[in-house]
């Protein structure tokens, strides 16, 4: 997995993932993937409630707005190093699993962001970051 895009390695692990590209003020677009729960969902008596297992303890969660977790990548890093390991290992999977809304950015220049309105990376004024 180790040349995966990042919906790929979300997708292998047996989560689901959406991909977003956001438009910054000064006109980089940036690619966010957000991680969505492997969870067992059941309907019992018109309440919907999942389960899933972290570490052999049973956690329950009932709908609801989750809270929301913005990973971003240190100097020289993207996205998926938050991915990089077995889920088990992996912050974002982690933090999914115990119920949180992971969603992992890629800021600009890196693989995954490296578009701009105006210029093209071989211009130096894409990679004059302000």
């Amino acid at each position: 997995i180790i040349f995966y895009l990042q919906p790929q390695i979300i997708q292998y692990w047996g989560y689901s993932s959406e991909e977003y590209e956001v438009l910054t003020d000064d006109g980089y677009y940036l690619k966010l993937n957000r991680i969505l729960s492997r969870r067992l969902f059941l309907h019992l008596t018109g309440i919907s409630i999942s389960l899933h297992t972290i570490s052999n303890t049973l956690m329950i969660y009932f709908p609801g707005p989750k809270p929301v977790v913005l990973l971003v990548h240190g100097l020289l890093f993207e996205g998926r190093c938050w991915i990089a390991n077995l889920p088990s290992n992996s912050l974002g999977f982690f933090l999914s699993d115990a119920g949180y809304d992971v969603w992992i950015i890629n800021i600009r220049g890196t693989t995954w962001s490296r578009r701009h309105q105006k210029f093209s990376i071989d211009q130096q004024e894409f990679w004059e970051f302000r």
